[in-house]
């Protein structure tokens, strides 16, 4: 899935789209550290081991009946009553990452890598997948500012989530926004994730050899902007579904 880069770009494009309504923007604008930390918390973990289905609401062997935002409510009914503008930004934000990482499950992961037929193997393709998301997310990195970052650690969560303490919010906004300032570790973490020494994926990813022939020969740059493309504005819909739903 798209990593909190990716998801913090996207924030801050809704956070300028004209597409918006005016009290959507009111909401975001005037509660912008909150919807920024919603828009990254769904890949915190709430315990070290604890299932992604635990803040994601879908499974990769499962197929989706109901968009995972909707799942989300349903299983917990308050998050649909927010009781401040600051929890109403931040689970917005959160509708959006969950958005974001719908669509790109759909249409990207399941027919491209899942149901591919390029490479030798699924788990070849697998580890390609990895290279993408680390292009995209230095990419990403680049457009967010120290300012951002200053911005995402002044949320204060107050129990917004029933399912995620406060600390740990606390902690992953720190970590998230320690890396937009200082160094990324996203080369460490997906490094162990596919058991290849950063080292070595930097390597791969300064070849542009070697990334087209693993990646852009069969994940062409064009249907990559394609998607995002698409998957940014389902992100939009949902969230303003989401925030159409919201009691007056």
């Amino acid at each position: 899935m798209p990593t909190p880069f990716t998801h913090l770009e996207i924030a801050v494009r809704l956070l300028h789209d004209p597409a918006l309504n005016a009290p959507a923007h009111r909401l975001i604008d005037g509660e912008y550290a909150a919807f920024l930390l919603g828009s990254i918390c769904a890949d915190a973990r709430p315990s070290p081991r604890a299932d992604r289905e635990v803040t994601h609401f879908y499974r990769y062997d499962r197929p989706m009946v109901e968009h995972p935002w909707r799942v989300m409510l349903a299983q917990h009914p308050a998050l649909a009553r927010p009781a401040t503008p600051a929890a109403q930004a931040f689970i917005a934000g959160y509708v959006a990452h969950l958005a974001t990482d719908e669509y790109w499950s759909r249409y990207m992961l399941a027919p491209h890598f899942a149901g591919g037929t390029w490479g030798h193997s699924l788990q070849w393709r697998f580890f390609v997948l990895h290279l993408l998301l680390i292009f995209m997310d230095e990419r990403d990195l680049k457009t967010l500012t120290a300012a951002l970052a200053h911005t995402l650690q002044q949320a204060a969560p107050q129990h917004w989530l029933p399912f995620m303490s406060d600390a740990v919010l606390c902690d992953w906004r720190d970590l998230i926004a320690q890396q937009i300032t200082g160094d990324s570790l996203t080369l460490e973490i997906f490094g162990g994730r596919i058991f290849t020494p950063p080292a070595q994926l930097r390597q791969m990813l300064d070849s542009p050899e070697v990334m087209h022939e693993h990646l852009w020969a069969h994940i062409t740059p064009a249907l990559l902007h394609t998607v995002e493309a698409d998957m940014y504005a389902f992100s939009r819909e949902q969230l303003l579904c989401y925030l159409a739903d919201l009691p007056a």
